[in-house]
């Protein structure tokens, strides 16, 4: 995925997408272009600038946790499992 400010994730591009973030557009929200199929699984992997951690809203079509409060160089992955209407978070590592 290209970082930008507000990021639509194509869920039909495969399973695992991932971005790094950019300094110069800041923190991000990340929104899904359909809610998936049942019984599909999404990996999300961030990997943040070595300036600053950036925070990642999650926003259309996803069910999750929170805001990811990102580290500077450091990499997050989360994964997500669609029920065909909303992606939902399943799990979520930090600072990797």
């Amino acid at each position: 995925m290209t970082y930008a400010a507000t990021i639509s994730l194509e869920v039909t591009a495969g399973d695992v997408h991932k971005t790094t973030t950019s300094n110069s557009v800041g923190d991000a929200t990340i929104n899904a272009a359909t809610a998936g199929l049942a019984g599909q699984h999404m990996w999300i992997i961030i990997g943040n600038d070595l300036l600053r951690g950036k925070i990642i809203t999650f926003g259309a079509n996803f069910r999750s946790s929170g805001t990811l409060a990102g580290a500077p160089g450091k990499t997050a992955t989360i994964h997500f499992i669609s029920d065909g209407s909303a992606w939902y978070e399943v799990a979520r590592t930090l600072n990797l």
